[in-house]
Formats: C-alpha cells, structure tokens, sequence
C-alpha cells in the first residue's frame, strides 16, 4: 500500500492496544453463556459463536505479519482468518435473520431454522476457504497467503481474491440486514401505534368490539416469545386476553382491571421493541463501522488508486474494535 514503516507500525501499535479489549469482552461473553448454558436462548449462543470468531480474528491481527518468516504458521494463520473472518459475517446476519424472523413470524418459526443458522455460518466460510486453496493453486502466481498489511492473509500476489471471496458476500450481508432492520424498525412502530389506540378506546365499553380485530392485528407481531437479551418476552396473547375478557365482564367487575391489564401489556410491548430495536441498531452499526473502510479500501486498491493514510488507520483501528463493538 505504500507506507512507511513507521506509519505500518504505528498503525500495528494501536491495533495491538485495542484488541486484547476485543478479546476480554468476547471471552466475557463466552463465560456468561458458559454459565447460564442450561437457559441460553438461541440468539446468544449464536452470539458466543459470534464471539468466539471475534477472538480469533483478534488474535490474528495482534500477531500481524510478525510471523512472516515462519511460512507454514503464517499460512494456517492466513487460512483460518479466512475462515473466521467470513464466518464472523455469517454469524451477524443469521442474529439479523433470528430477531427479523422472530419479529415477522413468531419465535417457534425463527427457531425452527436453528440447525439452518449454524450450517450456514460453519460451512460457507469453508466453502470460500476451500475457493481460496483451488484459485491460487490454478493462478499459479506465488505463495497465496503472505503480507496482507494488517494480518497474514491473502497475499498481495492475489488482489482479486482479497475482494471476491469476502466481500461481495459481505456486501449482500450489509444490504440484507439493512433491509431486515427497516422493515422491524416500521412494523414495530405500526403495533404500537395500533395498540395505544386500542388502549384509549378501552376507556369507553362500547368501542372495544370495535378495535378487538387490530389489537390482536397489531399485536400478532409479538405474539410468540421473542429471545431479547436472553429473557423471553410473550406480548401479544396477555394483550389479545385482555381485548377479549371486555366481552366477558359480569356487571359487578370493575372495568379498570381490564384497562390496567391492557397499559400493562402495551407498557411490556414497548419495552420489548424497545430493546428489539436498541438490539438490532447496535449490531447493524456495528457491522457497517467495523468493514466501511475496509470496503473503501479495498474497491481502490482494485481501481489502482492511492489509498491515504489516514483511511488505512482507520481501517485498522475498525478492524480492532470489530469485536468490541460487537459484543
């Protein structure tokens, strides 16, 4: 790319600074769930896989090109960087998927795809791993793993490979994400519309047969448990009891309790999609801030133009703080 040696190592030394944070807060992760493995959701443990993948590649660029010189430790190190490094993409849009899936078709749907999630984040990355090994091999143009910069990794003999086999599936990651999280971002504002009208006109008897259909409409969207942060939360048939107990009252019951039960439930419905939402911006911005400039990079690298020192650090100090921020 150009640079000095100094700017190379002062690039490496703030690297080297941020990631054993990286590593300490993914290990934390690792032992919470370790922990608490007999009621761990599904989503966390695809977040200590997620973690776990953050470790390695941390490591990774720790090490840097330090062990150049030991040609077989580098090439492992280049080959499971590969690894862990499309895996890690795999495991942020199955977590996208999981809270998107959960949000739009219930929790039993989203789970049900369980097995899907994980042979999708393991085997991909060895498929692009095994795609890396048979297109150096037949382009016959030197070591394939070697100095990439910040990490042993695909060697500046391959440019080409640097960018097909991570990010044009990163990129369809990044667009698919984006996607998910808008349309939960809308469909949870659209039930929380829907049943704060429907807490309103509970106050008078005589419309709550009226609102009955968009109260359970509005709330079918929470209507099964929906793994946030680990703790289930189960929105929609507390509320669709409550709308339906109004037809039920005996004249001596007191129509505040209904009214309270339904504040109750929609107060629990906003939490959740609070947290829903907090949950899936934290992991898409995440995931935009940690590859945007190397994306950046890498396209101009591919156009030959220069590429200025100022993006390079930032491209390494996102790559560091990707499992930081991650966690």
């Amino acid at each position: 790319m150009g640079l000095t040696p100094d700017q190379l190592h002062t690039i490496r030394v703030i690297m080297r600074a941020i990631c054993p944070f990286s590593i300490l807060a993914n290990a934390s992760v690792l032992l919470v769930v370790f922990i608490r493995r007999h009621q761990t959701s599904l989503m966390n443990r695809l977040q200590a896989y997620l973690s776990f993948t953050d470790i390695i590649v941390s490591i990774d660029w720790m090490l840097g090109t330090s062990i150049l010189p030991i040609v077989p430790f580098c090439t492992a190190v280049g080959l499971w960087h590969e690894y862990f490094a499309v895996s890690g993409t795999c495991y942020v849009f199955c977590i996208s998927l999981l809270c998107y899936l959960t949000v739009t078709q219930g929790s039993k749907a989203a789970e049900a795809l369980k097995w899907w999630y994980f042979g999708y984040a393991l085997g991909l990355p060895a498929l692009f791993t095994i795609a890396l090994v048979v297109s150096a091999t037949g382009l016959h143009r030197g070591n394939m793993i070697g100095d990439a910069t910040f990490e042993c990794w695909i060697s500046s003999a391959y440019p080409e490979l640097k960018v097909y086999l991570l990010y044009p599936l990163l990129w369809i990651h990044m667009a698919a994400i984006a996607f998910m999280y808008t349309r939960i971002y809308f469909l949870t504002r659209v039930a929380t519309s829907e049943l704060h009208e429907v807490s309103k006109s509970s106050q008078d008897p005589s419309q709550v047969t009226t609102h009955q259909n968009d109260s359970i409409r509005g709330s079918a969207i929470f209507s099964s448990p929906a793994p946030i942060f680990g703790q289930p939360v189960s929105i929609g048939p507390r509320l669709s009891q409550a709308v339906n107990s109004d037809k039920m009252l005996l004249p001596h019951e007191p129509h505040v309790k209904v009214h309270e039960s339904k504040t109750n439930a929609e107060r629990k419905m906003k939490k959740s999609t609070h947290r829903l939402i907090l949950k899936a911006s934290l992991i898409a911005v995440g995931f935009i801030i940690s590859w945007t400039p190397a994306t950046i990079t890498r396209i101009m690298q591919l156009l030959n133009m220069p590429v200025p020192f100022w993006l390079l650090v930032c491209t390494g100090v996102c790559f560091a703080l990707t499992g930081l921020i991650r966690c």
